[in-house]
């Protein structure tokens, strides 16, 4: 609000008027440079804060990072550790055709336990018009220990190979 008299109590002039304007906006004006280096001021600390704030979360960010490919590198190699046991684990594996072969070969070796258990039985059959009892026994057991041998030496053999 501008006063009705001047400073020292008389009307207003055009001089006076214009002397007590110029002083008034070079007081505003000083006011306002007053602000503007205080809010200068005040905008560069914020920055320093800032850009320091700044540098702190990008060295947590780095050392989070950094620790999380650790953790990454110890869970690759627990997963490679883990896959070579299962190829070491693998290679001892019996493959489907040696598999086969081998029950072939069991198979056949029964097939002629069988054969040779038949003969035994026609032997027994020949030695039972003779004598009964004892003597039939002693061809089942025959027959039975070569069945059993014809087994042993398959497994064995069939070990043997897989070792």
């Amino acid at each position: 609000m501008i006063p009705s008299k001047d400073e020292n109590g008389h009307t207003w002039t055009v001089l006076s008027s214009h002397i007590y304007l110029e002083r008034r906006v070079d007081e505003l004006k000083d006011l306002l440079l007053t602000q503007i280096k205080a809010n200068a001021v005040l905008n560069e600390q914020r920055s320093t804060a800032s850009k320091e704030a700044v540098g702190i979360a990008m060295d947590a960010a780095r050392a989070a990072v950094a620790k999380a490919e650790v953790a990454q590198e110890k869970r690759l190699e627990g997963m490679n550790e883990f896959r070579e046991t299962l190829t070491q684990q693998a290679a001892t594996f019996v493959t489907n055709d040696k598999l086969q072969s081998e029950m072939k070969l069991i198979e056949s070796k029964i097939q002629t336990s069988a054969a040779l258990l038949g003969q035994t039985d026609n032997r027994v059959g020949t030695i039972e018009g003779r004598g009964e009892g004892s003597k039939a026994v002693i061809g089942y057991v025959i027959g039975a220990a070569g069945l059993f041998g014809g087994l042993i030496v398959a497994v064995v053999n069939f070990l043997v190979v897989h070792k």
